[in-house]
């Protein structure tokens, strides 16, 4: 482990994961619909079922991680909720915004990816945060990443939308990717 992710993770505490292998597997619903656990709320795109997020890659203790897909396999939207060890709001975040890049970079490449964009700053639920893409090696090829990190205080939010890159759903994810982070919300529950 590098010396920046070493700081970036000690400042930010098991930041969040970078390469994930999800299937979507234990399916539940199938119909679409809204998805109300854990004191969130979105919108889940009509025929997609959610599952459990199997990690290929983990660097921090999850508080709870759901996928969301049109089918089995690595074609997916997975979030996974952590906690961090600092407050993070749309007041200080620009302060983490090098530390929490250079230990995506590292992360992606010591998993044998690479950070393709970002960050960018971004909102979802109006939580502030950066967005990144990210491409990875599978065992069948490549999967290409839209990841968003959003926070609320010692919370953070990690929303990855993935597909190969030669996948026939890559248009389904990203559309299924903007409805789930356009409908997320906190319901304080």
């Amino acid at each position: 482990m590098t010396n920046r992710m070493t700081r970036a993770s000690t400042l930010i505490a098991t930041v969040s994961i970078a390469v994930i292998a999800l299937v979507v597997g234990g399916c539940g619903s199938t119909s679409g619909g809204k998805y109300e656990e854990h004191g969130v709320s979105l919108q889940i795109p009509d025929g997609w079922k959610t599952g459990k997020v199997t990690l290929q890659t983990n660097t921090g203790n999850e508080l709870w991680s759901k996928a969301f897909a049109p089918a089995e396999g690595p074609d997916l939207v997975a979030l996974t909720a952590y906690p961090i060890n600092q407050s993070i709001s749309a007041d200080n975040i620009a302060a983490y915004e090098s530390e929490l890049s250079s230990f995506m970079a590292d992360l992606a490449q010591n998993s044998g990816g690479s950070v393709t964009d970002g960050p960018t700053s971004v909102t979802m639920g109006g939580l502030p945060g950066f967005r990144f893409e990210a491409s990875f090696p599978d065992k069948k090829g490549t999967l290409e990443s839209r990841i968003m990190m959003v926070f609320k205080g010692k919370t953070e939010y990690y929303l990855n939308c993935q597909h190969r890159s030669d996948s026939s759903r890559a248009a389904e994810i990203e559309s299924g990717c903007n409805s789930i982070a356009d409908s997320f919300e906190l319901t304080g529950a």
